[in-house]
């Protein structure tokens, strides 16, 4: 009988009942949700989708978390220890495509960070907001490093606000290199961040090539703020454990496709 009641609940109660479970549980599968309230995979994506647009819940892989989730709010140091050997590997990859007198930017992801650690001893020139990649790179002589400036933000050490977009646009970029919270295909690029989405997308004007770089756990999840429209990106560096029926999706949107090892 209560299976039979809870197929018969309209999408007002589902969403309802999907935000009391969230509030007891923090993070919720779609296909858990679909078992408890009688209703398909498909139906329950239709829900998620709407609550994400009306900011109440942030779609993640599989499923959903609130928009104050720890996962969203991660200090810098926090997110540099998830996923490591994978951040590695996609650095080792990524740096394959500088060359050099390149002029770069890099935003102020772990995983960036990564690729830092690993850069060419060739003649760069690196423009960031990232108060940790500046201090890195303080000490390479091959290498001339540009501080945007900007408004501080002590959770992630870096600099947000216009004084990022007016600094990266006296510049031609040759490549941008930047990480995120989710890579989705239909709805694109996404941040927790909307200060630090905002300044990527600046960035992004002046930038002759984009490269993403996201591990598999970044996939087919949908974070607070879309800032990046796939057909805006060139490559994508994951790592060889993301699926790839789901990665042939960008494929077809013509964005070329890296996976690392592992």
């Amino acid at each position: 009988m209560r299976g039979h009641l809870l197929r018969g609940m309209i999408a007002a109660d589902r969403h309802y009942r999907i935000i009391q479970l969230l509030q007891k549980e923090s993070a919720v599968r779609t296909t858990e949700l679909a078992s408890r309230l009688g209703v398909t995979d498909e139906t329950i994506r239709r829900d998620l989708d709407t609550l994400h647009t009306k900011g109440d819940v942030v779609r993640t892989h599989g499923g959903a978390t609130l928009p104050n989730h720890p996962y969203l709010s991660r200090t810098l140091d926090e997110r540099s220890l998830l996923e490591p050997e994978k951040k590695k590997a996609i650095a080792e990859e990524a740096v394959k495509l500088i060359q050099p007198h390149d002029i770069l930017f890099l935003d102020a992801s772990s995983t960036v960070q990564a690729l830092v650690k690993v850069m060419p001893h060739v003649e760069l020139t690196v423009i960031t907001n990232a108060h940790d990649v500046i201090t890195m790179l303080s000490m390479e002589p091959f290498i001339k490093v540009i501080g945007t400036g900007g408004i501080y933000d002590p959770h992630s050490r870096s600099y947000y606000g216009p004084a990022v977009g007016d600094a990266v646009s006296r510049y031609n970029i040759s490549k941008m290199f930047f990480s995120c919270n989710g890579v989705d295909p239909q709805k694109g690029i996404s941040e927790s961040s909307e200060e630090q989405g905002r300044c990527k997308e600046k960035v992004m004007e002046s930038a002759e090539q984009i490269i993403v770089l996201a591990d598999s756990t970044k996939l087919d999840v949908r974070s607070k703020y879309f800032f990046c429209d796939l057909k805006q990106v060139d490559t994508l560096v994951t790592d060889n454990q993301a699926n790839s029926a789901f990665l042939k999706q960008f494929k077809n949107q013509k964005l070329d496709v890296i996976k690392a090892k592992v």
